[in-house]
């Protein structure tokens, strides 16, 4: 029988309320579940309960929504049926299921408040895995499927409910190749068939069991998560082969009893697999238990260091801004890492209690907190951004009003250029800034009275850049040095007179000391049209 996925779901979306939940315990079932529906009991908004004892006691609540295809379960809804776990007593899961789709809000809260949800697409899926076509036809259709078969046939064909370990096989089943209308006269016909499936449980066996031995290493070995995969592997591989012992049981009712003498019967498989599953039942629990709960320390775990890096960005954005003088979007970034940073203590808090409450093979399963986080340095960092923000407006208020015709971040941004403090922190409280000029390194030379000409102490050729400024009260030449900052400063009552050159190719400055000392700074003919102001300016004042 062949469905395509977006005709199934069309036709699931028209069965009736009630008959769809039927439908979903159904689906549990063939997966070894107990299950309930709750019509016309006060179920608080559950649809379906399902239980299962093996490997150890598990409890889902399902909320079945049949909506169309193109229409989706949001957000609110999924906060809602989080509840769920709440009327119920030991319940696991919450499941919610909807033949349409679910929002990414829905997706994300589910994340958050472990609701496991199951959207169209992977319904189809679930059926698919189950070869429940048949199951599903019943639902939509009463009459008569493409196969010839009525769908209360096809009900009991898809729900057969495979044997329990350790129980006997009691009466036959169909099997493909042994149909009802078989005689014993047709035993050459069958017996090769149910002489294969016996290798083929034989086989089957002896892999679960081997399987079995290597979940019961990891769990000994204290490798709960490789535990937790291969159990589950264990119980994957049972269901589907106390369908083959079913299969071979019904294939023996129609074997004559001399062909059957020679064959192991089903009670023999049954025994083998009832005594695998006791040996996973010993540690299932117990791995299962440890590897969830070192799993949510790991999610927690995980939140916290994403909470983190954003914060840490927060605050390096928030630096570049502050450099770029742009003070209050700067502290905008400071105030959301602050606000992240409560959250993180929150979690934190969360985090530190189910470790102070969890034992030794938790804790040990997962692999904590990273070292270099450390909340309390994050509080610091941001802390001293706060502290310094009425000092950074007050110096951006002098730059402002200092800046004139040059760049208000020449002052206050000279990562790379100045290395102990920017340039504005250079100028005194009770003086004025007017100009401010950018030499080449190399264009500063100082000229005795003499005239010996030479250059700054310092080596040009190292990293930094150099300022000339140009105040109300003196001449001030800052260069980054290597890896600190010089400085060169002369009050206007130490000079005699001050000359520029404004030639197009090469524009200069010279400031003649009371002693007779030139220093002169060339190479600044990106910077002519301020040179002649500047000269009369200091001019002025040597007069």
């Amino acid at each position: 029988m062949a469905f395509t996925q977006e005709k199934l779901l069309e036709q699931l979306q028209k069965v009736d309320a009630y008959e769809f939940e039927q439908f979903v315990a159904k689906l549990w079932e063939v997966q070894n579940w107990d299950t309930y529906v709750t019509k016309g009991a006060d179920d608080g908004g559950v649809d379906v309960i399902v239980e299962k004892s093996t490997p150890f006691p598990r409890k889902q609540v399902i909320q079945v929504k049949r909506y169309e295809p193109s229409n989706s379960v949001g957000r609110p809804e999924i906060q809602q049926y989080a509840s769920l776990r709440q009327e119920q007593t030991d319940v696991d899961m919450v499941v919610v299921l909807t033949t349409g789709r679910f929002t990414d809000g829905a997706e994300e809260v589910a994340r958050k408040l472990n609701v496991k949800l199951i959207d169209g697409p992977q319904l189809y899926n679930l059926i698919e895995a189950l070869d429940a076509f048949q199951l599903a036809q019943s639902y939509v259709d009463s009459e008569v499927n493409e196969a010839g078969t009525s769908s209360t046939e096809s009900e009991d064909i898809s729900t057969d409910t495979p044997v329990q370990e350790g129980d006997p096989v009691e009466g036959s089943q169909s099997i493909t190749g042994f149909e009802q209308k078989s005689k014993l006269n047709d035993v050459p016909t069958h017996l090769p068939a149910l002489i294969k499936l016996r290798e083929t449980i034989t086989k089957d066996v002896r892999d679960l069991q081997s399987e079995a031995d290597r979940a019961e290493n990891a769990f000994r070995g204290e490798r709960y998560f490789d535990a937790v995969e291969q159990y589950e592997e264990v119980n994957r591989r049972r269901i589907r082969l106390q369908r083959e012992i079913a299969r071979y049981d019904a294939g023996l009712t129609h074997i004559d009893s001399n062909s059957v003498e020679h064959l192991p019967s089903a009670r023999t498989f049954a025994t083998d697999l009832a005594q695998i599953t006791e040996k996973v039942n010993e540690h299932f629990q117990e791995a299962y238990r440890i590897a969830e709960r070192a799993k949510g320390l790991e999610l927690l775990v995980a939140e916290i260091c994403d909470r983190v890096e954003s914060i840490m960005d927060c605050i390096e954005r928030g630096d570049r801004m502050q450099q770029n003088a742009e003070v209050e979007r700067a502290h905008s970034k400071y105030e959301q890492a602050e606000s992240d940073l409560e959250e993180v203590h929150e979690t934190m808090e969360i985090y530190q209690g189910l470790v102070s409450t969890y034992d030794d093979a938790v804790i040990d399963c997962h692999s904590g907190l990273p070292q270099e986080i450390s909340l309390s340095d994050l509080e610091t960092e941001i802390a001293s951004r706060f502290d310094s923000k009425e000092e950074l407006v007050e110096r951006q208020n002098i730059a402002k009003n200092a800046a004139g015709s040059f760049s208000e971040s020449l002052l206050t941004d000279n990562s790379g250029e100045l290395f102990d403090k920017d340039l504005i922190e250079y100028i005194k409280e009770d003086e004025k800034l007017e100009f401010v000029f950018v030499p080449p390194r190399m264009g500063f030379k100082v000229a005795s009275s003499e005239g010996a000409e030479g250059t700054p102490q310092h080596d040009p050729l190292q990293t930094g850049s150099s300022f000339l400024v140009v105040t109300d009260q003196r001449i001030l030449y800052v260069a980054g040095v290597d890896d600190h900052d010089e400085t060169w400063s002369i009050p206007y009552n130490e000079l005699s007179s001050v000359t520029v050159s404004t030639e197009a190719t090469s524009g200069s400055i010279q400031f003649i000391g009371s002693d007779g000392t030139a220093y002169r700074f060339e190479g600044l003919r990106s910077e002519i049209s301020g040179l002649k102001r500047a000269s009369d300016y200091i001019n002025n004042l040597v007069e």
